[in-house]
């Protein structure tokens, strides 16, 4: 086979294994470049499709061109754009040399709200984050995030536990901001909007319009690198918004998508108990098994942080007074 035919049939591969999405925005502008020694050389159209696919498809790609081609093959990615010319001739004199540069066009601004990171945190991150707070100071959660990929990429997420205001939700967003920006595809929900969401789908399906609502709810929130649930509570949950629950979990589980997860109660309050509908043994136990677990505990963040805001209102305000006086 040629290198265009074997990259061709390597594509259609990986086209039915990841979303249309996905695959427009690392694969559909890739070509070949060579073809020598077993190793394929693919043209990249920039640096940020260069690195995903080096750090995030380089084995699956090479395992599908193996299988293609029935030898052990190698892929490497080169960043290549072919230059245009210039409109016009500039006549120069023989003693300059003329050399083409390529220049990697700017990166659009992330819209943060349309990936559903909510208002309050569009402008925060982790480093805005007080981290001598006494909450943040909990065993384990400083090299979580400071190897953050590392765990992601061994499928391993964060189930962050403790009662309110210590910071969690701020935590995770700026976990999630950070994926963004690291070229990782992520969703965003929390309990109140997932059980809004299955009961519009229940109530699609009892009224006979359709009945894949409730799978393709959970087809977008696993269909992607990272899935943030922030604030995970099973009140007023019925026994089919377990099972969806269930069944977003363990696709998470099956598919290595790392879980970011916040909660103000404990285990044991989330687990399916006599006269509440809570998570049975199966999510649970998918639940702690990919994630790492840390518990919150210390004062109020959240008050601080409005204590330190209104601190420095009043000090700004105090300099008005004495300057118009």
């Amino acid at each position: 086979m040629k290198a265009e035919q074997i990259w061709q049939a390597a594509l259609g591969e990986l086209q039915m294994q990841m979303t249309q999405a996905t695959f427009d925005t690392w694969l559909k502008r890739t070509a070949v470049l060579s073809y020598a020694d077993q190793e394929l050389v693919i043209a990249c159209p920039n640096q940020y499709t260069q690195e995903w696919l080096d750090n995030r498809l380089k084995t699956t790609i090479q395992r599908i061109l193996s299988g293609i081609t029935g030898q052990l093959m190698q892929a490497r990615f080169e960043v290549w754009r072919p230059i245009e010319p210039a409109p016009e001739r500039v006549e120069l004199s023989e003693s300059v040399a003329v050399s083409q540069v390529q220049v990697m066009p700017e990166r659009a601004p992330i819209d943060w709200a349309d990936l559903g990171i909510p208002p309050k945190f569009m402008r925060e991150s982790l480093d805005t984050l007080d981290w001598t707070w006494p909450t943040l100071q909990a065993p384990g959660l400083r090299d979580y995030v400071d190897h953050a990929r590392d765990y992601w990429q061994a499928g391993m997420g964060l189930l962050l536990i403790g009662p309110v205001g210590n910071g969690k939700t701020h935590l995770v967003m700026g976990l999630a901001k950070y994926a963004v920006e690291h070229d990782w595809t992520i969703a965003v929900t929390n309990s109140s909007q997932f059980l809004d969401d299955l009961r519009s789908a229940y109530g699609a399906v009892r009224a006979g319009q359709r009945t894949d609502i409730a799978d393709r709810i959970v087809q977008r929130l696993t269909d992607v690198d990272l899935l943030v649930i922030d604030d995970l509570r099973v009140t007023n949950w019925t026994p089919w918004c377990r099972s969806q629950f269930f069944t977003l979990i363990n696709r998470c589980w099956e598919n290595e998508v790392p879980l970011l997860i916040t909660s103000n109660h404990a285990l044991n309050d989330l687990a399916d108990r006599a006269g509440q509908i809570g998570l049975d043994e199966a999510t649970l136990s998918r639940l702690t098994g990919s994630t790492v677990r840390i518990t919150l505990s210390g004062p109020d963040y959240r008050l601080e942080r409005k204590r330190r805001v209104l601190t420095t209102l009043r000090s700004t305000a105090s300099s008005r007074i004495a300057v118009g006086a």
